[in-house]
């Protein structure tokens, strides 16, 4: 599936999907939100939606969600709708761009390593954040 844009109907996509482990992964792990890992995390959602105009409000959906009382659902929910939905190469830049997030602040922590981790094995790609290379 290479379409990531969404019609002015659509209320939850895999935009969104994305977004929310970008966020996850940007705040997840430290706590914090840096100015760097938020403009990395746009920049990655303009690049899925062939820079629709979209974003900031994929961006505020996904917050709103992301501090809800069902942020934790929605994430495991999003994890496992993009791990049916992306082909192994895509879940594959999935990760790539994660793992860019993770360091955009310059700090990796061993929490973001293992929600890394957490995620490959989900999707079923091994040899990556250590990983059973299980996907040769």
């Amino acid at each position: 599936m290479d379409d990531w844009t969404l019609s002015p109907t659509d209320s939850w996509g895999l935009l969104h999907d994305v977004a929310l482990l970008y966020l996850t992964a940007m705040h997840g792990p430290d706590d914090e939100i840096h100015a760097a890992e938020s403009d990395t995390i746009k920049g990655l959602l303009r690049t899925r939606s062939g820079g629709a105009g979209n974003v900031d409000r994929v961006f505020d959906e996904v917050m709103l969600m992301y501090v809800g009382s069902s942020g934790d659902e929605m994430i495991a929910a999003s994890i496992a709708s993009l791990g049916q939905s992306l082909s192994q190469r895509q879940r594959r830049d999935v990760l790539q761009e994660l793992t860019q997030i993770a360091t955009a602040d310059g700090l990796v922590y061993e929490s973001e390593i293992q929600l890394l981790a957490e995620i490959a094995s989900r999707w079923g790609i091994g040899g990556l954040y250590g990983g059973s290379a299980t996907d040769a």
